[in-house]
Order: C-alpha cells, then structure tokens, then sequence
C-alpha cells in the first residue's frame, strides 16, 4: 500500500528504482515512489509559484525507454513537454533541464494547441492532437526538437453507426496509446466499442497495419436546446472497452472494463494480445484496477489498484 501523499491517484509510470503517481486532487503534483517498498520518496510539480511549479497542474508523465531515467511532464492544453531527470529531482532541483513546444503559437483557434496524449519514445515523440475539426483519430510524429515528421488520420467505417460524428466524437474520444519497447510499433484502443489498431512507426512514417472491433458500442446523439448544439450518449446497456494499455516487446496489455453503464456489475479484465492483435490471455479482477505500465527492466507488469471510494490504493505486479 503505498503511502497517502495525495487523495487520490489516478496514473502511474515505472521506471528503474522508481513509480511516479500522479494525485488526481485537482492539483495533479507527481508523487515519487520506491518501487520496491512502496515508500514515498519526493513530490514535484505542484501548482504555485516557484521555480518548478505551475499555475495548473500537469496530469501526464512519461519516462523514456533509454537508461538515463528522464521522464517528461506533458501539458496537454497548450502541448508543451517538460523533460526532467530523477537525479535532479532527489537532489531538490525541481526544474526541467528542457521543454519542447508541438504545436504553432497560440491563435483563435485554441483547439489547435491542445493534445490528447503525448508518448515520447527514444528519439521521437508521437501525439494524439485535439485539433478544431474534432478527429479524435489523428496521430502527429515529432522528433524531440518537436518537428513534424509525419501525420496519419483514420477515418473508420463502420456501418452499423450511421452518424460519423459518433465515430469521431465518442468513440474515439477516451483513445489509449502505448508504444512497443524498440518504438517501431503502436496499438491504440477506445473506451467505447473496444476498437483496436496497431500501427507501424518505422522510418518517420505513421501507418495503419491492422485494426480488430470487438463490439459495436450503441450511441446517439442528443440535439441541445440551441441550433447546432448537440451531445454525445450511450444507452445504459452499452458495454464499455479498454481504459487503458501498455505493452512489452512481444505482448499487448489492455485494461478492460466489461460491464455495464450502472456502475454496479463491475468486472475488470487485463486481456493480453500478441502484436497482430490475437487475444492469447485474459485475467479477471474483482477490484479496481485505476492504471497499468509495464517495465521491461524486470518484466513485470505494475498496476495502481485499490478501492477509490476509500481512498486505499496499492501498488502490486504480476509476473509476465
């Protein structure tokens, strides 16, 4: 159990000797952790005023796959990457040593600015931007400098949803991203409707190489009282997908919620995929399971879990 620096904690990353905890108390500081024991070691990132901090809190970290343990802090409202390393931070220097723009200065179009996610891998960074025409199924590659290498949009058909903009707005609104160890491979799954597809990104380029759906998730829209002002639902009886994935060299790891929309039949699943997208294993848990990351320097699959209406999270691994 690890030890309670924040109320709530609602993703983690792995790395070495060490877990960062992201607190989910509106304040989103990174909170350190022994790996080992579960000991809390420093916390940085807050929101203030000093050097290190900020005036909101930034919600993503990322380590990189190489061996010097920099990870990075993502804002994804205005797509900045701060980069820091663990060393400084034990050392009680807080602030990044760089920080790397992907998106055009600010302009009317605020859309434009935001992301979704950003992955920063070895030598590249891969970014699911929220842009103005709302693709939630665009994918931008930079190299660590933040130059665009390449951009790949996909626009799914599937025929049982009529309206496309379900597709766009909903069921790829939730769109999880890992990418594999030697960074030439990308799986990405939704919330709604358990879609899969895994993506090549060798040699600067983005493409689509093969794409699974499980089921098809029930949607509608739901006009608003203005013109042209409508909302995104689902019926209660829609099941839901992954939440969330992470992968190891040869084997894709997706966090799975089958259950339905009442918040009472809660069923969590870790389905395990090989990189054609194959279903090879499946464990089911009858606790919540909040985030997973796998870490290759001892093959272990690391998981935040616990009971959130209690506030008990734990730290544990499997064996993989």
């Amino acid at each position: 159990r690890i030890e309670k620096e924040a109320t709530r904690y609602w993703n983690i990353a792995v790395k070495d000797s060490f877990i960062v905890a992201t607190g989910s108390d509106l304040e989103y500081t990174q909170h350190l952790f022994s790996k080992q024991t579960g000991e809390y070691l420093k916390s940085f990132a807050a929101i203030g005023r000093g050097p290190g901090e900020f005036i909101m809190g930034l919600p993503y970290v990322h380590f990189t796959t190489g061996n010097d343990s920099t990870y990075f802090i993502v804002d994804l409202q205005m797509s900045f990457m701060y980069t820091y390393r663990i060393k400084d931070i034990m050392n009680h220097r807080s602030l990044p040593f760089k920080f790397t723009r992907l998106s055009s200065s600010p302009s009317k179009m605020l859309g434009q600015l935001s992301s979704r996610d950003i992955i920063p891998m070895n030598d590249r960074i891969i970014v699911n931007p929220a842009n103005k025409r709302r693709n939630n199924t665009l994918y931008k590659l930079y190299d660590l400098d933040g130059i665009l290498l390449d951009t790949f949009a996909l626009y799914p058909q599937i025929d049982e949803i009529k309206d496309k903009r379900l597709i766009q707005e909903k069921m790829f609104d939730n769109l999880k991203i890992a990418i594999r160890p030697d960074c030439k491979r990308m799986v990405s799954g939704t919330h709604c409707g358990a879609y899969m597809g895994i993506y090549s990104l060798e040699n600067d380029t983005i493409w689509l190489l093969k794409e699974n759906r499980y089921h098809v998730p029930k949607l509608y829209i739901e006009l608003g009282s203005r013109p042209g002002a409508y909302g995104v639902e689902s019926y209660e009886d829609n099941v839901t997908g992954f939440t969330d994935m992470t992968s190891s060299q040869e084997r894709i790891y997706a966090l799975y919620y089958g259950r339905k929309f009442s918040w009472k039949d809660k069923l969590y699943y870790i389905l395990e995929y090989d990189w054609d997208g194959n279903l090879l294993k499946l464990y089911k848990f009858k606790r919540e399971i909040i985030d997973l990351q796998y870490d290759s320097t001892d093959n272990k699959l690391y998981l935040l879990y616990g009971d959130s209406d209690e506030g008990d999270f734990r730290l544990g691994y499997m064996e993989v």
